[in-house]
């Protein structure tokens, strides 16, 4: 077993402590506390020095126990306290608190203290015996915060600790640390593509886990909080989560980013690229699937005008714009206009599987998929 040890300044005596198997403890704990169960929990474990208090901070499945005249100042003593505090309120209350933050507050300081986070899966491997205490020890943050911090130094600062918590694999606890960033300065968030990036990346984490409840958590708070700036990194993100809108026929979600993502570009003052015709074809492919087809066809025409120019008119890059014209007229009852912008994109298909340029060149299994589906659209009239 591994033994951790703490000690507080001017004492003489060291408290020795001792991880049990974590089974053993859960078997005897009911699913869930409440914040006077847990006190009573901790004041009868006798983890906190003499003369600390504390009370509880509740933000969902996120707990923060708030300590003030802790007697310790050195982060090993506070990290040692915090996995001791967690640990207790993993085990009283293990459905529903899967990561603890331990805040010590500066007496002497205010509004200056310490975050210490602990997750779940640090609790468990301490108790297992799996994690050595030096290992887990350096594995668990510290996040020294001062009361002259602006918010945009304290939304840097958990915004770190979340991307470090996602090296470790600790999702939960590197999703509570994106929501404190993002609540201590919504603005910061908002311009920083690395907050975008990581939710985007932890998104995809819960997705590999089949934990689809928290994936479409992820996503919501994306929603609600649109980047402002368009950083390259930021604009990735963005199309990721129109994807996942998308893939889930959510289109009202899915046209709020392509609209969002489209103003941005065009905010940016670069020259008008294929990538942004690309993103005016997912604005207006979204709004189609909503009826909205006079927008609809309005960003396929902007979209085909920005690709005429930078690629000429005979080019097979301009077929899926044509065809998303197509698809607006057939939905308008147009059938002769579908047919005709149907038509067009089949003829730049045909140039494109017979390109001498392999650069312009697609595949014939490509070029077959295409055909069934324009087959589907036109009728039998169209064919390889």
């Amino acid at each position: 077993m591994h033994k951790p040890i703490r000690s507080y300044p001017g004492s003489s005596y060291w408290i020795l402590v001792v991880f049990v198997p974590a089974v053993m403890v859960l078997a005897a704990q009911p699913a869930s506390a409440s914040d006077e169960t847990l006190a009573k929990q901790l004041t009868a474990a006798k983890l906190l020095p003499k003369g600390t208090s504390h009370k509880f901070l509740r933000n969902g499945a996120q707990l923060i126990v708030e300590l003030s005249h802790y007697p310790a100042a050195d982060e090993r003593t506070q990290k040692i306290d915090s996995l001791l505090i967690a640990r207790t309120i993993m085990h009283a209350e293990p459905a529903s608190a899967d990561s603890v933050i331990t805040r010590f507050l500066k007496d002497n300081e205010a509004g200056s203290y310490t975050d210490v986070m602990i997750s779940n899966r640090q609790v468990v491997g301490a108790d297992a015996g799996i994690m050595g205490s030096a290992e887990l020890l350096s594995e668990v943050e510290a996040i020294p915060i001062a009361a002259s911090d602006s918010p945009e130094v304290r939304y840097a600062k958990y915004c770190a600790a979340a991307g470090r918590a996602q090296d470790h694999k600790d999702c939960r606890e590197a999703e509570h640390m994106y929501a404190q960033a993002f609540k201590e300065s919504p603005e910061a968030a908002r311009k920083d593509s690395k907050y975008f990036e990581g939710m985007v990346k932890l998104a995809k984490s819960y997705a590999d886990r089949f934990d689809t409840e928290y994936e479409e958590h992820i996503y919501k708070c994306l929603l609600d909080a649109l980047p402002t700036a368009p950083a390259f990194d930021s604009l990735v993100a963005m199309r990721h989560m129109y994807a996942h809108f998308a893939g889930k026929e959510n289109w009202t979600a899915a046209e709020a980013v392509a609209k969002q993502l489209v103003d941005l570009e065009k905010a940016s003052g670069a020259p008008q690229s294929a990538q942004l015709a690309s993103d005016l074809q997912l604005l207006g492919a979204s709004r189609r699937k909503q009826g909205n087809l006079k927008d609809a066809r309005s960003d396929y025409e902007e979209a085909l005008g920005i690709k005429t120019k930078i690629f000429g008119a005979d080019n097979a890059a301009l077929a899926d714009a044509l065809e998303g014209l197509g698809d607006c007229y057939a939905d308008e009852k147009e059938s002769g206009k579908a047919y005709e912008y149907y038509n067009k994109s089949k003829i730049l298909y045909d140039q494109a599987v017979a390109a001498r340029n392999s650069k312009d060149r697609i595949s014939y299994d490509t070029y077959r998929t295409i055909m069934v589906r324009l087959k589907e659209k036109m009728g039998k009239k169209v064919g390889p």
